[in-house]
């Protein structure tokens, strides 16, 4: 068997550890290989770990995005509202034009920010 990307995914898939495959491969290392400190070089050990770890790269999560803010102020606010609540998904401040910043929050936060945000731009008059 090789070590590829195909066979360290089916290996996670199976639910074996990065970890256990570099281990795995360390005990059964050919005599050569085991005289060398370390027995397997850094690089392939940090590409095994990439390769298992792809599969985590994305996570889904049902979101609104907001755009078209009127002031960096306004958005800087609505952005730590996120945060503090916990509905903060993404965001990109553009501050030579802010109704090209944006920001994504969960869907389940929706109302709690849409009332923050008529609040806030009363408070800010705009």
């Amino acid at each position: 068997s090789r070590l590829s990307r195909d066979s360290v995914r089916k290996a996670v898939d199976q639910g074996i550890a990065w970890e256990q495959v570099v281990a795995f491969i360390k005990r059964n290392a050919h005599p050569m290989m085991s005289r060398n400190v370390p027995v397997l070089p850094e690089t392939v050990v940090d590409q095994v770990a990439l390769w298992a770890q792809e599969r985590h790269r994305l996570t889904f999560v049902p979101a609104r995005v907001y755009t078209d803010f009127e002031s960096p102020k306004l958005y800087e606010a609505v952005v730590q509202y996120a945060h503090d609540i916990g509905v903060h998904v993404w965001s990109r401040l553009d501050r030579s034009a802010p109704c090209k910043s944006a920001l994504a929050v969960k869907e389940d936060g929706h109302a709690r920010m849409k009332t923050f945000i008529g609040n806030r731009k009363q408070l800010l008059g705009l």
